[in-house]
């Protein structure tokens, strides 16, 4: 009756049974203020296991009952796992869709409300932490034009409702981010998959990746995915040259967060798939704020570059001491010197275009030695005559310091020289149509500007852009961060702190 079983699911031990049946028609309730009457009402029921005198199935609190036309249940039921004390279940069909969520009271062993309904457009089924005190909504968009996010609610005893846990976590990619979601069962690891929704539609064309995001006491911080180029077996990003696929159909992490199972198609070999991974050998946990790319050049094996470079023309990364006695200030181990025409680094298929990352958080720590008359200062980006996504030291055109963002764009009132003999701290926030911020060691600069970048080049120069002379400014640099996204200001503090402690480090051990 009603479609029981429509949908339906079970604690972890097995102990406690929840069924849908959406299409119910209640007839407890007078329908003479229902348009619908009681038709598609829904019901929830929950079920225990009774081990004796024999295994059978008994009823707990009775029935959860939607009113006319809400067909409660339809898109899911969920309990939580360790005890099945409460459970999450959709309301409505389509267009006006709510997480609704009912607890188990043992006092009046009787199923109660428990705050108000939750919006849920374009409903997914949540993730719940095993005690139900931490529920994860995907708000998925099947629209290119628009990017999914995902909420994260934590249960408020003293308000008898739910709270934001976190801000609501997004994808600056439009479409498709959200389509599945997991967490583990502490609710501390949360995985989410993004896939094109044109793919999607028809499984016509490759897409698909999964990010893993761990909760930080007042966010979630994602922590990336560490692409392993050794052919379709190891990815969890499809890349088109070599793997032909869709990834992300589903996500399932497992309850202590050590494994992830991720489903998917395979055009080449024409079937599904699902294959499972431990998540310490794919990504990164314990990062606090992991770049998309990176290069440390105080590092003597510049073990933290996680992609290849090129290193151009005449330049020479320092490593402690050169033959003649030449090391980087204040006893930093490593650094890029940079100090004339046709030097630099190539960063290799690091796009920060628009298209590529429509936010784009750049980063670079240096330490210069003059400002150069005549030159311009420019050290990192990917310039390409068009004003594109870069960070530039000294030109007077800018008011001095600045970040360009496809037009010429001072962030000071007035000029700005950078200090010399000291190393300083760089982050250029770019949101393509938003506002985008200029910071200096932590502070942020005056003067907001609009992002409005053309495409530039497909790779990131480091030292001086490509094709260009005069550019260059004569520093040392230690380092360049890459993040696909764009950074809160409370982020930046937290960035600069980092790089002045390990300054720090670096000054104390070399004078000891």
């Amino acid at each position: 009756r009603g479609s029981i079983g429509y949908n339906i699911d079970m604690t972890e031990d097995g102990s406690r049974l929840a069924v849908a049946s959406p299409f119910f028609a209640r007839d407890d309730i007078s329908t003479e203020n229902s348009s619908v009457g009681n038709k598609d009402s829904g019901r929830i029921q929950i079920f225990e296991l009774e081990v004796s005198p024999q295994k059978s199935w008994k009823k707990i609190g009775g029935d959860i009952l939607g009113i006319g036309g809400e067909k409660i249940g339809y898109h899911y039921v969920q309990l939580n796992s360790f005890d099945g004390y409460k459970v999450f279940f959709s309301r409505g069909e389509e267009n006006d869709e709510y997480l609704r969520v009912y607890e188990f009271k043992q006092g009046n062993e009787g199923w109660t409300k428990f705050g108000e309904d939750v919006p849920n457009p374009l409903p997914k089924p949540p993730a719940v932490s095993s005690n139900g005190n931490r529920v994860v909504i995907s708000s998925n968009s099947t629209s290119t034009s628009s990017p999914g996010q995902v909420q994260v609610l934590d249960l408020n005893e003293e308000a008898d409702g739910w709270k934001e846990a976190v801000t609501a976590v997004a994808s600056s990619s439009m479409g498709g981010f959200g389509y599945s979601i997991s967490m583990n069962s502490n609710g501390t690891l949360l995985a989410i998959s993004s896939m094109n929704p044109v793919c999607v539609r028809g499984i016509t064309c490759t897409t698909g990746s999964v990010q893993i995001y761990r909760h930080e006491s007042s966010r979630f911080i994602k922590v990336p995915l560490l692409r392993i180029d050794d052919g379709y077996g190891n990815t969890l990003q499809e890349s088109e040259r070599s793997d032909n696929t869709i990834v992300g159909y589903d996500v399932s992490l497992s309850g202590d967060g050590s494994k992830l199972s991720v489903s998917g198609y395979d055009f080449n070999k024409k079937y599904g798939f699902a294959k499972s991974f431990f998540v310490d050998s794919l990504f990164y946990p314990g990062c606090v704020s992991c770049p998309h790319r990176e290069v440390d050049f105080s590092d003597p094996n510049c073990t933290k570059t996680k992609y290849g470079f090129e290193i151009i023309g005449n330049t020479t990364q320092i490593i402690k001491k050169t033959p003649d006695g030449v090391s980087p200030p204040n006893g930093v181990p490593g650094a890029l010197r940079i100090d004339k025409n046709g030097q630099g680094v190539k960063l290799l298929n690091v796009d920060i275009s628009p298209s590529s990352m429509l936010d784009c958080t750049l980063v670079i720590g240096l330490y210069l030695e003059r400002i150069v008359p005549g030159s311009l200062g420019w050290v990192v980006g990917n310039e390409n005559g068009g004003w594109d996504r870069s960070i530039v030291m000294h030109d007077d055109r800018l008011k001095g310091m600045s970040m360009t963002l496809g037009y010429q764009t001072p962030f000071y009132d007035e000029l700005v020289t950078p200090e010399t003999k000291k190393w300083i701290h760089i982050v250029a926030v770019f949101s393509q149509g938003r506002n985008s911020y200029f910071y200096v060691d932590g502070k942020k600069a005056n003067v907001t500007r609009i992002g409005q970048n053309g495409p530039g080049l497909p790779d990131i120069y480091i030292g001086q852009p490509a094709n260009y002379k005069d550019h260059y400014a004569d520093c040392w640099i230690k380092e360049v961060k890459v993040f696909d996204r764009a950074f809160n200001e409370e982020e930046v503090e937290e960035l600069h702190a980092s790089y002045e402690a390990e300054l720090f480090r670096f000054n104390t051990s070399s004078a000891q």
